[in-house]
């Protein structure tokens, strides 16, 4: 029976028509039929007819409209006619009971969400010809088990087979396939994978939590493996990557516990992967990068597992980061200058790595590259090296011997941090700066010698070397950070070549290896008389602070300020001499010289001091020794009034300098003015034999 209304007329060639409860819209000029909707009271199998018999025609039907069956759980089965080209979005939606669909040849798209929901769908053949799969067309069929995609599939879409019963997916592409995010994903029967050779991408999480997942085989032309894309498959075992890959997206294989081998066809083609998502703090799997190895552990090439030594093939120019990350089979391996790069955390927790052979030609060590790698003995850097990153070396706790070749002018943060059975280091010559926490906790390094263009030594540089007993400078030293020698309480030998530059530095705590030291040598020769260099303008903060190898100090007149705590705790300290040059004395700078007995100030006017300048001990028990007359000037000035005993004996002709004056052929000032004799503040003398010296006079003698 067909059943016509008054409302038949949808448009001027189409007419809805309803002929056993199937209701269509029937294009009059094209001779043509789409189903729109099915009668609320038909169930069981649904067959469409074709053609469609209307009056005394006949109409092809060639489509089925959006949501045309969708939510109707009565409907057992679906014959769709050959004559169908298009299935639109939703139209079997949640039909829960459908246990079989045909799909006509001539199928091109599975639309959106077309057979999601169908709960009892257990199979379903995809004719050659069908290029596009979209998202959530198969969600939730949880019985389905079996579905086969043919060649001329371009495109799955997000979701698409989400949480079915899939039991195997073999997916061969056709040249330029993508697998969207999440399309296998929740499908937790599969137990096989295979990606061909025409696929080119899996998308994000494309089989999270394929748990029961054994193999996965992916094809030569796949260049994009995305984020999560195998993430806790937790039965998976093999993994067998192609010649095409390119990208391997964070946590590709994370949480895939079981995963024992990665097979790739060459060396060449695992050199050129890029991990992404490899991060500094991968303390777990779940964490560690893209990388399949960090988890499996053995390594096939061409099916022959590579064991212990590793070679990487001459011309491969980088390492790309977390290469071999966590790889424990990896013993040795000998890296070829044509590598110009080694990438971050390359072969990071490589815990038994015990040899690495670098050769001329690299230039690049990333950061971590070497991190956690317990057995490595030693590292020769070669002076092709230019940038050696952060934490290169660091916890490599069985290292015992590093040299740096002479390329590096910087040791980055914790390089060598760590390295707790590092006994010697050979640091190179162009050298200019060691930064924070470079070989912090490197507690078995007896001595380190600190080359001469050196400038900056960051703050907790060498935190915890609690064996070193020697630190030399060079000249160029100008700054050393907070805490760089925090708790290197065993050093008793410090060594300097440029005393007026370690003069003028201003130290933060820790910073000063002095305050552990017994010894300080310039140039070789040690220092008991500390006599301050002329042209030094200013002692810095902390300079020589807990110093106890000095006896006497000598200031000369080109200072003018003694910074704080310059002098403290200088225990061995006995005699110090203060010109009259000097206009203010910091805190604390002179407190804790417990056995100063004397301090010799040759200003007649007292200079500006804080009220902790001094110790108790030195208001009691020193002697302050100020020019003839001065003594007033002295016991009434803030602070000096502390001293109990001042005396007035410095002659007023005495002349601030430890060489004795003989008599001048010739005097000069400053701007080269000739003089008729000596006065005070500086002179430029000549003697007759031709010699020149400057001399500072406190008072015209």
């Amino acid at each position: 029976m067909i059943f016509l209304t008054a409302t038949m007329l949808l448009e001027a060639n189409a007419l809805r028509v309803s002929k056993n409860k199937i209701i269509y819209e029937v294009d009059l000029s094209a001779h043509t039929a789409e189903v729109i909707e099915i009668d609320k009271d038909f169930k069981g199998k649904l067959t469409i007819p074709d053609p469609l018999q209307f009056g005394d025609e006949d109409y092809t039907v060639v489509g089925i409209a959006d949501n045309a069956v969708k939510n109707r759980s009565d409907i057992t089965a679906a014959i769709i006619p050959e004559t169908v080209t298009y299935i639109g979005k939703s139209v079997f939606q949640d039909c829960k009971s459908l246990e079989s669909v045909n799909i006509p040849k001539d199928i091109k798209r599975i639309e959106y969400a077309t057979f999601m929901g169908c709960e009892s769908l257990t199979s379903i053949v995809l004719p050659e010809g069908v290029e596009y799969i979209g998202g959530l067309a198969f969600q939730n069929c949880l019985n389905l088990e079996s579905i086969n995609f043919p060649s001329s599939i371009k495109e799955i879409d997000q979701y698409a087979f989400s949480n079915t019963g899939l039991t195997t997916v073999i997916i061969p592409g056709n040249g330029e396939t993508i697998i969207g995010k999440n399309a296998f994903n929740l499908c937790e029967n599969v137990k096989t994978i295979e990606i061909g050779d025409g696929v080119m991408s899996i998308g994000d999480e494309a089989f999270w939590h394929c748990w029961r997942a054994e193999s996965v085989v992916i094809g030569n032309n796949v260049k994009t493996i995305g984020a999560e894309a195998f993430f806790s498959c937790d039965f998976l075992q093999s993994v067998t990557l192609g010649e095409g890959l390119e990208i391997i997206g964070v946590n590709a294989f994370a949480d895939s516990y079981s995963l024992k081998e990665v097979h790739i066809p060459s060396l060449q083609v695992w050199c050129n992967i890029t991990f992404e998502g490899v991060r500094a703090d991968a303390t777990s799997i779940s964490n560690l990068g893209g990388n399949p190895l960090s988890i499996a552990k053995h390594l096939f090439i061409n099916g022959e597992e590579v064991k212990g030594s590793l070679v990487i093939p001459e011309g491969v120019t980088k390492l790309a980061d977390g290469l071999f990350r966590g790889w424990e089979e990896l013993t040795s391996v000998s890296i070829p200058g044509s590598v110009k790069e080694i990438g971050h955390y390359s072969f990071a927790q490589c815990k038994n790595l015990n040899i690495v052979f670098l050769q001329e030609g690299t230039e690049t060590i990333g950061y971590h590259a070497f991190l956690r790698c317990y057995e490595l003995k030693e590292v020769d850097i070669p002076n092709s090296v230019k940038d050696l990153r952060s934490g290169a070396f660091s916890y490599c706790t069985g290292m015992i011997n590093a040299k740096v070749g002479n390329g590096v002018t910087t040791i980055e943060s914790t390089v060598f941090g760590d390295c707790s059975s590092l006994t010697s280091v050979i640091l190179p010559e162009g050298l200019t700066t060691i930064d924070a926490i470079a070989f912090a906790g490197c507690k078995s390094l007896p001595q380190i010698i600190i080359p001469e263009q050196v400038e900056t030594i960051g703050q907790n540089a060498f935190s915890g070397c609690k064996s070193l007993k020697s630190v030399t400078f060079g000249s160029n030293i100008t700054s050393i950070g907070n805490c760089a020698f925090m708790e290197c309480t065993n050093i008793s030998s410090v060594y300097i070549s440029n005393l007026a530059r370690w003069c003028s530095m201003n130290f933060e705590p820790y910073s000063n290896p002095l305050q552990y030291a017994q010894h300080l040598y310039l140039n070789d020769s040690e220092i008991k008389d500390l006599t301050i260099p002329d042209g030094v303008t200013a002692i810095g903060n902390s300079a020589f602070a807990y110093f106890r190898g000095i006896t006497s100090l000598y200031i000369p007149n080109t200072v003018t300020t003694i910074g704080e705590k310059a002098f403290l705790y200088c225990e061995g300290l006995t005699k110090v001499t203060i010109p009259s040059s000097v206009t203010s004395i910091g805190q604390y700078s002179l407190a804790g010289c417990s056995n100063l007995a004397d301090i010799y100030v040759h200003s007649n006017t007292p200079m500006e001091i804080k009220d902790l300048t001094f110790g108790e001990d030195n208001y009691q028990k020193s002697t302050l020794h100020v020019p003839l007359g001065s003594m007033n000037n002295y016991s009434t000035a803030d602070y000096w009034k502390n001293f109990i005993n001042i005396v007035d004996d410095i002659e007023p002709s005495a002349i601030l300098s430890p060489m004795t004056v003989e008599k001048p052929n010739m005097i000069f000032d400053m701007n080269g003015n000739r003089l008729p004799h000596l006065i005070p503040g500086v002179n430029i003398i000549k003697y007759k034999n031709g010699e020149i010296r400057k001399l500072f006079i406190s008072q015209t003698p």
